[in-house]
């Protein structure tokens, strides 16, 4: 197999903490060239990889490139895309896919009129527990699902270096187009459904909501809640309630998950799914999705995250947003 000629498009933290390293190990891919506005961050870098190009101009990257990654601030993703895919260019793009629902059209539409893949970071799918999870769901182990409650929140820490995640214009969002988007992905992957909006409220003042919680409704009546924040330590567990016991899973866990017996002699008995026996780290999970993208491109096949995929998540944080309710703030 020939090596994939590689370009990231934005060289910000998620690069620095994640795709870097992942991209050591990966054969399928070489690392051709880096686009950003920061040159001494590219030089650094320039310093350490053999790259054929670095700098501003992404149309020079393209001369060296056959698929790149989109890694740049939200607002620039469905810009950036389109103007590769148009060069011929396969893309991946980082979460979430765009800040509107009409540019995530044009990105599908694109990549289909100029024949080449398109893909979305949704990196949890990769996750082995994730995968785990779908299976037990579309096995019915534990019989038909019934309800969901999905609690996930830390205080923000992500070591931004644009900042563009506090400016509405630039991210589309706060938590709900951050996180939200992970965890929306999971729910309907693993549903193999579209939920219905039942009810959206969040802590939004004019700025980005770090406060949001969502009532969803999936096919066969299956209800649920999903609590997000950026302001503090929540349960940070998602439980799935079927027939037969309740899945407690970690958005942190890549490896296992636990399940609880709904038997009455057995009542709140946990049970421990290890996913795989190996060491697993998120820079693995990174390695697996990239090389789901580049098997894709190489045999003209479909990435686990396709653009219509992205679509959904987008559609529905959309459509919270149109229909947002502002949450009760008593203290205000």
């Amino acid at each position: 197999m020939i090596p994939v000629r590689l370009g990231i498009i934005g060289a910000g933290a998620i690069v620095k903490a994640a795709y870097l390293p992942a991209l050591k190990d990966i054969k399928e891919i070489r690392l051709a060239a880096i686009v950003d506005t920061d040159q001494f961050s590219l030089d650094k870098m320039a310093s350490e990889y053999d790259l054929k190009y670095h700098g501003r101009d992404i149309g020079k990257c393209l001369d060296f490139v056959d698929v790149v990654i989109i890694a740049c601030p939200n607002y620039l993703h469905a810009s950036m895309a389109v103007y590769c895919m148009k060069a011929g260019i396969h893309v991946l793009c980082e979460k979430p896919m765009t800040i509107c629902t009409e540019s995530a059209s044009k990105m599908v539409d694109c990549a289909r009129n100029n024949n080449v893949k398109l893909a979305v970071a949704h990196v949890r799918r990769f996750y082995p527990s994730s995968q785990f999870i779908r299976q037990i769901i579309e096995e019915k182990v534990l019989g038909d699902v019934v309800s969901f409650d999905c609690k996930e929140g830390l205080v923000f820490n992500w070591p931004t270096v644009s900042g563009f995640f506090f400016d509405r214009e630039k991210a589309g969002g706060g938590v709900l187009m951050d996180t939200g988007v992970h965890l929306l992905d999971l729910l309907m992957w693993w549903f193999d459904s579209k939920p219905t909006l039942l009810e959206y409220e969040d802590d939004n003042l004019g700025g980005v909501e770090a406060f949001s919680k969502i009532k969803l409704k999936f096919n066969n009546d299956v209800e649920g809640t999903v609590t997000i924040s950026r302001l503090s330590q929540l349960r940070n567990t998602y439980r799935i309630n079927c027939e037969k016991g309740t899945i407690e899973y970690s958005p942190f866990d890549m490896k296992k998950f636990f399940t609880l017996d709904n038997d009455p002699l057995k009542k709140n008995r946990r049970k421990i799914f290890k996913a795989t026996k190996s060491k697993f780290s998120y820079i693995d999970c990174m390695k697996a999705m990239i090389k789901n993208f580049c098997t894709a491109v190489h045999e003209n096949g479909e990435p686990l995250v396709t653009g219509k995929e992205g679509i959904k998540v987008a559609k529905l944080i959309q459509e919270c947003y149109q229909n947002r309710i502002q949450i009760d703030m008593p203290w205000l």
